[in-house]
């Protein structure tokens, strides 16, 4: 009797690419950390200041920017919904479907997290990065490329194995591979912390309700008798007109917020002006500068209220780029320098509230444009950077055993219930600078502090007396700026 096989209920599985249950757990996991290292970066990537004002956020993806400006855990809320959904979808996917996508999303935060690490570590070391950005998008292409291949090839290995295999990777691989990943978001952490912690001296950034917008070439001096500084003029660049906007705004800062002020009568729209506070005659003395109309040589004065146009009988030729600064031992403010077109002033000027008075000069008077001059009262000159000093109608040249580098545009603040010189920034040769310089009777050291603002020039820097801080605020760094920061040194509390 033959035994005739009968068909079997049970059908042997199809070779498909389809399987379901998803990805391996460790896959997904090596994604979700990658992503959450990335969202690290962006963090420690964030302005100091963003810590203190959630509106100075930045990231080369718009809607990142806008999620930090809301609140950094309204950011790691929307992060943490992205992850729950993104895990929730390559788990109960089919594996094809998964691994496309998951290829697809590892190789965009791969990419966002390159770049965020090499910006992050330059900013950190200070540009001494080793990763040459000329031979990155080659580097990246070959990554791309090997990723792809061991991918493939691991799930042709993966696609052999069972699906329970698949599904619950665990033993002491999976441990190690996970343990590694953590060791480094630990780290991260870490270096987040040690960005974002304010010591106590240095630079710290400073909020404000209101503020004036981002302008180039602002002005502004600290009034002694009513304990505020007051801003004018200045110029933005207008994408719309493809030219600069001249600027007539006044603004009052009192050591808390920015107020803007509308005066009956105020100076014309100007930039590269010079101000200087009269503390005999309690007023803000504005001359020259440049309009729509050319280089400019009336005198404004601005008592708290309003502004009042002076009429001498003489004044000095036009000009910008000037210096002005009040004279203690003349007891009148002084006018130095600046430039009209291509011709450079070397002569001076003092002005006694209602006429114009000549200064003549004994030595080689320096040609200055842009150069911020400061009186020195522990040692009775006028400074000019780097070592040129006025004394009395004497220029000198002062040897200092350091120094700061020639440069333009620097801003120098004077903190009288110490007797030091604060400087700060500038520009020549297209270097920005961000160093910070101490000035006593002893003279010049660099201050090596933790903490600074971008490097910027043409910056409002004054001693705020409310505060007892030096202030600074906006200028020009990569355009125009309108943070604000107050400089904490070692023996102030």
């Amino acid at each position: 009797m033959s035994i005739i096989p009968q068909a079997s209920n049970l059908s042997l599985p199809k070779q498909t690419a389809y399987k379901p249950g998803g990805l391996p757990t460790l896959m997904i996991l090596y994604l979700i950390l990658l992503i959450v290292a990335g969202v690290t970066f962006t963090f420690i990537g964030q302005p100091v200041e963003y810590w203190v004002d959630y509106g100075r956020s930045t990231s080369d993806l718009p809607w990142v920017s806008w999620l930090l400006s809301v609140h950094p855990l309204f950011f790691l809320a929307a992060v943490v919904f992205y992850l729950a959904v993104l895990g929730l979808f390559l788990k109960k996917a089919n594996r094809t479907t998964a691994l496309v996508v998951w290829l697809v999303i590892l190789l965009i935060h791969l990419r966002l997290t390159f770049f965020s690490f090499t910006e992050d570590w330059n900013r950190f070391f200070h540009g001494t990065c080793c990763i040459v950005s000329e031979v990155d998008s080659w580097l990246w292409r070959v990554f791309v490329v090997i990723t792809g291949l061991v991918l493939a090839l691991w799930l042709r290995r993966l696609d052999r194995q069972s699906a329970p295999e698949m599904s619950h990777p665990v033993g002491r691989g999976f441990w190690t591979a996970v343990s590694l990943p953590s060791v480094w978001l630990i780290a991260l952490v870490v270096w987040l912390m040690a960005t974002t912690t304010f010591n106590d001296v240095g630079w710290r950034p400073l909020v404000s309700e209101n503020r004036p917008e981002a302008i180039s070439s602002i002005k502004a001096v600290y009034d002694t008798n009513r304990q505020t500084a007051v801003l004018f003029g200045g110029e933005y660049w207008s994408a719309q007109l493809s030219d600069w906007v001249y600027v007539n705004e006044t603004w009052e800062w009192d050591g808390v917020d920015w107020v803007q002020r509308f005066p009956a009568h105020q100076p014309s729209r100007r930039t590269k002006h010079a101000m200087a506070y009269d503390p005999i005659r309690g007023v803000v003395v504005l001359f020259g500068g440049h309009d729509t109309s050319g280089d400019l040589n009336d005198v404004w004065e601005w008592d708290g209220e309003d502004w009042v146009e002076k009429r001498p009988s003489f004044a000095p030729p036009i000009r910008c780029c000037h210096s002005l600064y009040f004279d203690p031992e003349r007891g009148k403010t002084v006018a130095y320098g600046g430039l009209t077109g291509s011709y450079f002033y070397t002569d001076g000027w003092a002005w006694d509230g209602s006429e114009w008075e000549a200064i003549y000069f004994e030595g080689t008077a320096p040609q200055t444009s842009g150069h911020d001059l400061e009186y020195f009262p522990p040692a009775g000159y006028t400074l000019v950077l780097p070592n040129l000093t006025l004394q009395g109608n004497s220029w000198n040249t002062t040897q200092f055993d350091l120094a700061p580098e020639y440069r333009r545009h620097a801003e120098m603040a004077y903190i009288p219930e110490t007797e030091q010189l604060i400087l700060f920034g500038g520009l020549e040769n297209e270097e920005l600078y961000d160093d910070t310089w101490l000035l006593t009777a002893d003279g010049w050291q660099q201050l090596d502090l933790p903490q600074s603002p971008p490097g910027r020039w043409g910056q409002a820097m004054f001693y705020d007396e409310v505060r007892g801080h030096v202030v600074l605020f906006g200028g020009t760094g990569n355009g125009g700026l309108n943070d604000m920061w107050e400089l904490w040194l070692p023996n102030e509390e």
